[in-house]
């Protein structure tokens, strides 16, 4: 049985404003009229195709994904969430994950590019009313991608930013200065939203969202991210000074609430790592079935039939599919809850069909460290490395979805 999980409760660049509206408003259920997974299967694997043809060569050599991002937008992959009314795709919650887990598999650097993008999109359909909504979705919709700048260089008090908004002398616009790292996804992007503290006297300092175009005057982008992880991603520097910024491009989205955007963003990991884990397990099988020299201890006459390589392909392909099962069990309650505008409390779905985790720890060993250098799976390696990093907040999100998974105890 299943119980259902509840929920509770300008310079050129800046178009017009779109019509005002009272009060918040959601997006709503997917449209009845928007296409079936399979035919947006139909429609983008061949561009993911195409991505992963290269993924491994841009690997090896740093090229930037500045291509396969473009082969995207032009595809109207970047506008998958946007309302239709709007000009999008209307694409459901599910849909999206089940996607992005495709082209994960194919270039885990460009699915991670995109995270800020996708989740500015849904922050604006289920935070912001319909003039907001109106303002930006109709961009994504024409192909625009938005990157990020929240993280910064120091000791990272919360609540706490060294980036400033404040008011300018002309009436209506604003000034942004400061200097963000870890800035995912902006050196591909057309815009990035800027989080900062908007410092006005006489009033309490906000935190608020800065959308600014990444070509505007006083806008730097740095290619400077020598960490852990995915290489291409472009998470560097993005240094903003003196930067104009009119008044309606200061989001100021709800805070110190629950919101299921945090759950969102992890979700979006767990999406990528399983397509890091299908890559992984592709990449195996080709390497295995090609190999023709045996160790002078194995038990068969090719490596691809020894009872100890099958034994490691297997726990691969159980990793992978396990967290394909995962990840649709927890795409299903966030498309349960992100339309509604609601917020996660971290109440449990109760759901009887608990997958096994017979192999979980030693083939997620395989997942992070891959059967080797070669083919590519470098490649997924670093990629999981990063996501490793999520993997705390991913095992509080299993603990939602299946009872009985390691962290399930309480409140995430």
């Amino acid at each position: 049985m299943t119980t259902t999980l509840p929920c509770a409760t300008e310079p050129a660049a800046y178009a017009a404003p779109g019509p005002t509206t009272d009060g918040p408003t959601t997006d709503g259920p997917a449209d009845p009229d928007a296409p079936s997974l399979p035919s947006l299967q139909a429609r983008f694997r061949p561009v993911f195709d195409r991505i992963a043809q290269g993924a491994a060569e841009r690997e090896r050599t740093r090229s930037l994904a500045h291509e396969p991002i473009a082969w995207l937008r032009d595809s109207g992959f970047t506008a998958l969430r946007v309302p239709r009314r709007l000009g999008g795709a209307g694409a459901s919650v599910e849909q999206l994950f089940a996607l992005w887990t495709e082209l994960a598999e194919a270039d885990s650097n460009v699915a991670q590019i995109l995270r800020p993008h996708f989740g500015f999109l849904d922050r604006v359909l289920i935070d912001r009313d319909a003039a907001t909504q109106a303002r930006w979705l109709p961009l994504a919709a024409r192909g625009a991608v938005f990157g990020n700048a929240t993280t910064e260089v120091g000791t990272g008090t919360l609540g706490t930013l060294q980036t400033t908004l404040v008011p300018d002398a002309q009436p209506g616009w604003w000034r942004l200065d400061g200097r963000k790292f870890y800035s995912t996804g902006t050196l591909y992007a057309d815009w990035v939203t800027v989080v900062a503290r908007a410092v006005e006297p006489g009033k309490e300092d906000q935190t608020v969202h800065a959308v600014v175009p990444t070509s505007e005057a006083g806008v730097q982008r740095f290619d400077d991210w020598r960490g852990f992880g995915q290489r291409l991603t472009g998470s560097g520097t993005t240094v903003l000074s003196q930067v104009r910024v009119p008044d309606d491009a200061v989001i100021r989205f709800p805070r110190a609430q629950p919101t299921p955007l945090v759950a969102y963003f992890q979700l979006a990991h767990l999406a990528t790592l399983a397509g890091i884990a299908r890559a992984l397990q592709r990449d195996a099988i080709a390497y295995v079935q090609a190999r023709r020299r045996v160790f002078s201890h194995g038990s068969a006459t090719l490596p691809k039939d020894d009872p100890l390589v099958q034994h490691i392909v297997g726990q691969l392909a159980a990793v992978a599919g396990q967290l394909r099962q995962f990840l649709g069990v927890l795409a299903l309650h966030a498309a349960q809850c992100l339309p509604q505008g609601q917020r996660m409390h971290g109440q449990r779905q109760q759901h009887a069909g608990q997958p096994q985790n017979a192999h979980g720890d030693r083939a997620g060993c395989h997942l992070r460290h891959g059967p080797g250098h070669h083919h590519g799976a470098e490649h997924g390696q670093h990629g999981a490395q990063q996501h490793d990093l999520a993997c705390g907040q991913v095992q509080r999100l299993l603990a939602l979805a299946i009872p009985g998974q390691p962290g399930d105890g309480g409140q995430p």
